[in-house]
């Protein structure tokens, strides 16, 4: 029962925001402004803490069943996580002497690398198009100067 109670509650919030929403009828209409918004809002967040808990509930049954089929939870990988602060490090350094681009380039590419993407051609097109671009914006529109000898 215990992964039915936010459900459980959330349902008994939205019947008490609903019979207090309907006791507002009976008041004057310059009175029941703030009484039909704190009413409202109980719902709504009542609707929400049910949303999240169906969500939470099939997530939950959904993860049981993959485990009862043999399936297991992924690991994780301390290599990829230690070679991404590593290429983060170099790409600090790099970026003090060289610029924005060209180590942005390399930074997006190698740590595409390393979390498996190996299609080179959209790789290099990919990284290039949005360092270039996060360049003009930020040098275009923002007015910001980079660090660096060549751009």
């Amino acid at each position: 029962m215990s992964k039915y109670q936010d459900l459980c509650v959330g349902i008994g919030a939205m019947i008490i925001g609903g019979a207090a929403l309907a006791l507002t009828f009976d008041m004057p209409v310059r009175a029941r402004f703030f009484p039909r918004l704190v009413t409202g809002l109980i719902i709504f967040f009542a609707a929400c803490v049910c949303i999240a808990s169906i969500y939470r509930i099939v997530i939950d049954r959904k993860s049981a069943a993959s485990e009862a089929k043999g399936a297991s939870k992924k690991q994780v990988m301390y290599g990829n996580v230690f070679a991404v602060f590593v290429i983060l490090l170099a790409y600090y350094f790099l970026f003090q002497i060289v610029g924005y681009i060209i180590p942005t380039i390399l930074l997006i590419a190698s740590t595409s690398l390393v979390l498996g993407y190996r299609n080179w051609k959209v790789m290099a097109i990919t990284s290039t198009c949005i360092a270039v671009g996060l360049y003009l914006t930020f040098t275009t529109l923002f007015g910001t100067r980079f660090p660096g000898i060549f751009f």
